[in-house]
């Protein structure tokens, strides 16, 4: 059933891993999963990262990372090869072992290409790499202290690229290039880190008030003096929270925004007076921008909801999406980078559902706000626990006025993930090593980094 999908998601990967797990199979000696890797290719991920392309591979031979001397004697290692990482040579080389993220910025080129921000990276043994994602999806190799690195694909189709970091109080010199031309051209860029940013990922310390953008201490102060009607902190996602207020409001708090839950027929204050990004229910057209959040909208039996895509038809893997598509009852408007505004004003969005990405086109952002519509960015990708990942639908649930469907597939994730752990009885030092990675289209193998999701629910069917 499609209410509930997040639950088969994320049950089917547990159970699938530990019959693996129990079955006895050891993988042949390799590294950790997540000792090193990037995002998996996903076209069709889901939210739980079940993508039609990953396997649990049992071949270490395809973990490693291929190089070979190029023609202008750069040598080319995959995105994926931890072992490029090099000693870092200022403060971070006193960070323990983990995952870590810190701002960042692209400079050079035309200056339309961007960067993730916060920018992740891994600290292995004093070794460090980080992970570039571009704005686009149009590059395909990067040029780095004389070797090349092929491109990999981030969840949303952004090429990205993981790559050694010997000192982040220097710029990082680099040569990307870029197929957007009729001719592939290689520009040269420099990515500043901004090492009094670094915090742990998905730690306490993203929460810290300091760390959080001036904008948001501002817009919240708006908040002091109005009575609250209650709270709410969710069990298991860090990226969110929310207070009801006296006066039917729903105050929406996530790590860069703040959103105002107006019910359906709202006579109160004036829009203008609102705090941060007003979202009005009822939700009939949604402008669909983020392929993470459609998961959350398919589970609480809203997809007829949803009007304007920013991705095609193939790149859905949900059957129902795609026929919605088919049928003409989902358009595609183009990339979230250059829409088209007339095609979702023609469908009347009233809200526009994004990933960070648009951070990077911010005048795409303002034209959307311009033009009547809500901008809501979706977060739930940063979180590391697969059960604060599927926690978001009870944040989906409260904008679209469906708390209770919500409230029923949450509990029914935690139930099945429940039946799977409860299986899991192997001690820490004794369970088997498994491989998961999934293929890129140029032939790459991609592990997932150290601490996300995926490594979390391998580590929950018993891994």
């Amino acid at each position: 059933m499609k209410t509930h999908r997040l639950f088969t998601a994320a049950a089917v990967f547990l159970t699938i891993a530990a019959v693996f797990l129990f079955s006895g199979c050891e993988a042949p000696a390799a590294d950790p999963p997540g000792s090193s890797g990037t995002v998996s290719d996903a076209s069709c991920e889901t939210s739980f990262g079940v993508s039609s392309e990953t396997s649990l591979g049992t071949s270490s031979g395809a973990l490693s990372g291929t190089s070979s001397e190029t023609s202008s004697g750069a040598s080319s290692e995959t995105s994926s090869e931890l072992s490029s990482g090099t000693s870092v040579s200022d403060d971070p080389s006193d960070l323990k072992d983990g995952v870590y993220l810190a701002d960042a910025k692209l400079l050079g080129g035309s200056g339309r290409a961007g960067i993730t921000s916060p920018m992740t990276f891994t600290v292995k043994d004093h070794l460090v790499t980080a992970d570039i994602e571009f704005s686009s999806p149009n590059y395909d190799y990067m040029i780095f202290g004389g070797k090349r690195y092929e491109a990999s694909y981030s969840p949303e189709g952004n090429s990205l690229f993981r790559i050694p970091v010997t000192s982040f109080d220097s710029p990082l010199s680099v040569v990307a290039d870029t197929t957007a031309m009729s001719v592939p051209h290689e520009i040269a860029y420099e990515i500043h880190i901004d090492p009094g940013t670094i915090r742990a990922y998905g730690s306490e310390e993203q929460e810290d008030p300091d760390s959080i953008p001036e904008k948001y201490h501002e817009i919240t102060g708006i908040n002091e003096g109005k009575e609250k009607k209650g709270s709410f902190k969710p069990e298991y996602a860090e990226g969110f929270s929310w207070d009801i207020l006296s006066d039917g409001r729903t105050v929406l708090y996530t790590a860069d925004a703040v959103y105002t839950v107006l019910p359906e027929g709202w006579t109160g204050e004036d829009k203008d007076t609102l705090l941060g990004s007003v979202i009005k229910r009822p939700l009939d057209s949604i402008y669909m921008a983020s392929s993470s959040s459609m998961d959350f909208f398919t589970a609480l039996n809203m997809t007829e909801n949803i009007k304007v895509s920013a991705f095609d038809r193939d790149v859905w893997c949900d059957p129902e999406v795609r026929e919605a598509m088919d049928r003409g009852e989902i358009i595609y408007a183009g990339k979230y980078s250059a829409p088209d505004f007339e095609l979702i004003l023609k469908n009347k969005c009233s809200i526009a559902v994004e990933n960070t990405m648009i951070y990077h086109r911010p005048e795409v952002m303002e034209m959307l706000k311009a033009n009547g519509l809500s901008c809501l960015v979706d977060r739930s990708s940063y979180e590391n626990d697969p059960l604060g990942r599927a926690e978001w639908v009870r944040f989906y649930g409260l904008i679209a006025g469906r708390e209770d469907e919500a409230e029923k597939v949450f509990s029914d994730v935690k139930k099945g993930i429940s039946l799977v752990t409860s299986r899991v009885k192997t001690p820490d030092g004794d369970r088997p090593k498994v491989a998961f990675f999934s293929v890129t289209p140029a032939g790459y193998a991609n592990v997932r980094r150290p601490g996300d999701y995926v490594s979390r629910m391998i580590e929950m069917a018993g891994g």
